[in-house]
């Protein structure tokens, strides 16, 4: 075997990851023993150390060996080896990622090594014979440049084809059917022929790139389950009448990708936890169980923060790390299973919240049991009782204050000197002195969401509790304010003050003044260095400039309802639980339009470049 020559150990890049106790990641450079050494050498710990004996032993049996280590090496020389001779199996190859670019096939038709191992490890399918990889697949010579050859190359009504591409059509899949080995002529300067059936196929991209997966039986043989495409419709009538071409559309792919048998390489099992693919010439690569495409972060928010000032509420770390290292399945099928399910319920790409939330959804009973139970019976000064309609009790803080704030980084020196560091390059985080200069401290504070986590994290460490953001739900029905019609749809608005204009059909000019629109309250001003008030929005400047300017409430008018406070303001937002904001007396989004979820700030920032700014208030749910 190849691997057997001589080679620098220390330039090999992994092949993949896998995953051990206590939160252990080993990356994964080959199955040869000085490979499985290397592995053990270059392993990432969490935070307990392990032993090098012990990774050796975990890795043996991770891959199918019995008897750890020690166990491997025999059945490296007397198993693994004579098995590889028998079948062939000589040189290492990459034989999952295509190698001949073109047509996009290095991003449009291509598997990721963990779910091939899902596929053959985690699925109540048979474990196939064979895999289309593509890894040896000329695309530009079979389908290169399908649309704009169709459209632009061929005389389409020569040939009985359409030029314009649609997906529900498959008409073009009819003709290539009746005669998918006729030479078509592409006049490009040189002209080429190709096949019927291969300018067809090209000219199908969009349709092939949603089947090119392995949730279903389309690029593996024997081939007993359907198709299965990565659609996602909350029309469902329109999902079937599409799917109807798109299977028609796949099936002539696969009906071309068999006539060539390039492309494909077979499946071969050696244990339970680990199988070969086998391709040309005595080339081979190995998948194993539980494999992994990368290696998990543990530090997600780094630069700007570490993991102990994540307070617990935020789960999104809890959630990744649960899914890497713990959860026991297919996982591209359980993401294809969430996002059908959100359509289905009747979601909508509007409340679409994003694949972590949908998967905590899917997997509810399964993590759920993960979670730390962060209810409380204590009860804080300054926070007021509130019964939700589903039976919650919540008790939340009224505005979180610049004062408040200011306590807080009187307490935590180390953050503030950190923080300063990731202003200064280029403002990575907004100036908060900038935002937060008014007089009466008493009034909210303006942070990005780095520092509300931070000022979380102390708060709950200092009181004892678990507080944390409100969602946007509890935010909805707390609220004195309705969300706002989209009243701007069409329309063009020259300035804040000024009125509306939009282009009717005709070329004719509409307008809209203020006095027809919702009144809104503009209630911040931009102040230079010198003190003078900035008329509007500052004009662009490089970012340390903009930075120093001053942005300040120059009014303040408040809503109660449940004896909490809110502002009347349209230029206020307050962030929620699921990483965004809202705007206090229109409920819209960071950018102003209804879709609050999908339409998140940057994180880093504190509203500031948008003329807002963005405060806070706490929640914890009591004990019933």
């Amino acid at each position: 075997m190849s691997q057997k020559q001589s080679r620098n150990l220390s330039k090999l890049k992994p092949l993949a990851f896998m995953p051990l106790d206590n939160f252990h990641i080993v990356p994964i450079f080959g199955i040869e023993p000085d490979l499985i050494k290397l592995s053990a050498k270059k392993i990432a710990v969490d935070r307990e150390d392990i032993k090098r004996s012990t990774v050796l032993n975990a890795l043996a049996n991770k891959l199918g060996f019995k008897r750890g280590f020690s166990g491997y090496l025999d059945a490296y020389e007397n198993e693994l080896l004579p098995f590889m001779n028998e079948h062939q199996l000589f040189t290492y190859q990459d034989l999952i990622t295509p190698r001949l670019p073109g047509f996009g096939a290095t991003n449009n038709f291509k598997h990721k090594r963990q779910d091939i191992s899902e596929r053959i490890f985690y699925s109540d399918h048979l474990i196939p014979e064979k895999i289309f990889t593509g890894y040896n697949f000329d695309y530009d010579q079979y389908f290169f440049d399908g649309i704009l050859t169709l459209s632009l190359d061929i005389d389409c009504e020569k040939y009985g084809l359409k030029n314009l591409y649609q997906i529900q059509d498959s008409s073009n899949v009819d003709r290539a059917l009746i005669d998918p080995d006729l030479d078509v002529v592409i006049n490009n300067g040189e002209k080429t022929t190709r096949k019927l059936i291969d300018v067809v196929i090209g000219s199908e991209v969009i349709c092939i790139c949603a089947g090119f997966n392995l949730l279903g039986d389309q690029l593996v043989k024997p081939r007993k389950a359907d198709s299965v495409f990565e659609l996602y419709y909350s029309d469902m009538s329109l999902k079937e009448k599409e799917l109807f071409h798109y299977n028609k559309k796949m099936e002539l792919f696969v009906k071309r990708i068999n006539e060539l048998n390039i492309g494909w390489v077979e499946v071969i099992p050696f244990n339970n936890n680990l199988v070969f693919l086998k391709g040309e010439n005595g080339a081979y690569d190995f998948i194993f169980k539980d494999q992994r495409d990368q290696e998990f972060k543990h530090q997600l928010y780094l630069p700007y923060l570490k993991r102990a000032d994540i307070p617990k509420f935020d789960d999104e770390y809890h959630f990744k790390r649960w899914f890497y290292f713990e959860f026991k399945g297919n996982r591209k099928l359980q993401c294809h299973l969430a996002e059908t399910q959100h359509y289905l319920s009747g979601g909508t790409i509007g409340n679409y919240p994003g694949i972590d939330e949908l998967l905590k959804k899917s997997l509810y009973k399964e993590y759920n049991n993960t979670l730390t139970d962060l209810r409380t019976s204590i009860e804080l000064n300054g926070f007021h009782r509130v019964e939700l309609k589903n039976g919650k009790n919540l008790l939340i803080s009224d505005l979180i204050t610049i004062s408040d704030f200011r306590d807080f980084l009187g307490e935590n020196p180390q953050y503030v000197k950190g923080r300063v560091d990731l202003t200064k390059p280029q403002g990575m985080l907004d100036n908060l002195d900038s935002v937060n200069e008014d007089n009466d401290i008493n009034l909210p504070v303006s942070l990005t969401w780095y520092d509300v986590m931070a000022f979380i994290s102390w708060f709950n460490r200092k009181h004892k509790v678990e507080t944390r953001l409100v969602t946007l739900e509890e935010y909805l029905e707390i609220s004195p304010f309705k969300q706002a019609v989209d009243i701007y749809a069409g329309w063009t608005k020259d300035s804040i003050t000024g009125p509306l204009i939009k282009i009717n059909s005709d070329g004719s000019f509409s307008r809209r003044y203020a006095k027809e629109e919702p009144v809104y309250t503009y209630n911040l001003a931009f102040y230079d260095k010198g003190g003078e008030k900035i008329v509007g929005h500052p004009p662009y400047m490089e970012e340390r400039s903009f930075q120093e300017l001053l942005l300040k409430y120059e009014s303040i008018e408040y809503t109660a309802k449940h004896n909490l406070k809110f502002m009347k303001s349209t230029v206020f937002g307050e962030w929620l639980l699921e990483k965004t904001c809202i705007r206090s007396d229109t409920l819209t989004s960071f950018y102003g339009d209804n879709y609050v979820l999908r339409s998140q700030p940057p994180l880093h920032s504190s509203g500031k470049y948008k003329g807002m700014k963005i405060g806070f208030r706490l929640c914890c749910e009591l004990h019933n």
